[in-house]
């Protein structure tokens, strides 16, 4: 069984996944990094302000450089610039219970080809609006005799909903259809 267990964990980081790209929408949803979720052992209520600029500006292969267009998909990607703006209220409940709330700003510019029966179709968006807000909580496990005396075992568990709030039906300057791809997550 241990071996098993030992496997599946090596397969998780060693086996690479692939990529599938979301029109452009480039920004962490899961972070694990305790401080950067505004996680805390202490209670009372702590807010945070993080801003994250992504400009995916130059398509890549594997480890190389590639012209727009060289691998012919439906879509090229040509450009996505996202700046994104988090609002983080976390509040803890106890040393080992607490709540956070994400407002995030969605701050993106994306331009793509769309191939569509032999002719290139410039299609883009520029847009800027509220994301989907995300509510998450936590229990963090302690060591010690008393909250005073513990300290973190590196050990919790979070979990959370993503509230659709964000925009579903942004549509493209180049058409008035809908596109799906444009949600402001």
């Amino acid at each position: 069984m241990r071996n098993a267990i030992t496997g599946a964990l090596a397969a998780t980081f060693f086996i690479p996944e692939l990529a599938v790209a979301s029109c452009g929408a480039a920004f962490c949803l899961v972070n694990t990094n305790w401080s950067v979720q505004g996680v805390w052992n202490e209670p009372g209520l702590r807010s945070d302000l993080r801003y994250e600029y992504i400009d995916q500006d130059q398509p890549r292969t594997g480890t190389r450089d590639i012209a727009v267009g060289e691998i012919p998909h439906h879509h090229d990607e040509v450009r996505a610039l996202n700046r994104n703006l988090f609002a983080t209220f976390d509040y803890g409940f106890t040393h080992n219970l607490g709540a956070s709330l994400v407002i995030p700003w969605v701050d993106r510019k994306h331009e793509h080809i769309h191939n569509h029966r032999g002719a290139a179709l410039p299609e883009s968006w520029n847009f800027h609006e509220f994301g989907d807000v995300r509510l998450t909580g936590r229990y963090q496990f302690l060591v010690g005799e008393t909250p005073e005396s513990a300290t973190l075992s590196f050990a919790g568990v979070t979990a959370g909903v993503k509230l659709p709030t964000g925009k579903t039906d942004i549509r493209s300057a180049r058409t008035s259809t809908s596109v799906i791809c444009a949600n402001t997550s």
